[in-house]
């Protein structure tokens, strides 16, 4: 095993001793190493040197995950039990890997909309229903007072209700901007007549 590792998964003896040989020598044999012989100490190995291999791992456990996701931000997507913490990690390194995200929190996606406003119709498609009146506009705030494209949110929802809120969403942040404005140009005219 120690010159010829992919002979491994033939051993039918199989030791620790012999288990730990075979994945130093070669990482991915790991597929073919059973449970009891993943140690803990084995498996964060590999998934530090081979983030890749994650799937493979058998005792999978959290810390595991975010030794994975620390050493590529795209293992969120083998990661089922996400929190809020890794999907905002792995977005902060790769915006990319909102693919990946099963958690849509206001500030993932106000992260979003603020480094890259054309990829929230994806994180919109994941969970249409993390999309409320508040929401959008406070992701309107955050954009310097850029409306949020809601033309191309609706694209990318299919529910008639939500569709409906956005349309309502969109005549209040027309309405917000117009009475900003009025007080504005009020404000002005005090200041003109003094």
């Amino acid at each position: 095993v120690n010159r010829f590792p992919s002979f491994y998964p033939k051993i039918k003896n199989k030791t620790q001793l012999i288990t730990d040989c075979a994945v130093m020598k070669y990482p991915p044999i790991i597929q073919h190493v059973p449970e009891e012989f993943q140690t803990e100490e084995l498996c964060k190995h590999i998934v530090k040197i081979m983030p890749i291999l994650l799937p493979c791992i058998k005792k999978r456990t959290k810390e595991l995950d975010e030794i994975a996701l620390n050493e590529d931000p795209f293992m969120l997507e083998f990661i089922t039990d996400q929190t809020e913490e890794m999907c905002l990690s792995a977005i902060k390194k790769d915006i990319r890997t909102i693919d990946y995200v099963k958690i849509l929190s206001d500030e993932i996606i106000k992260y979003v909309v603020d480094k890259k406003p054309e990829l929230i119709g994806r994180g919109i498609q994941i969970c249409p229903e993390i999309i409320t009146e508040e929401i959008i506009i406070s992701i309107n705030d955050g954009v310097q007072n850029e409306c949020v494209n809601i033309p191309i949110i609706k694209q990318s929802i299919s529910n008639l209700e939500m569709n409906s809120q956005l349309d309502k969403v969109s005549q209040k942040l027309f309405n917000k901007s117009y009475e900003k404005i009025d007080n504005d140009i009020y404000k002005q005219n005090l200041t003109k007549k003094k």
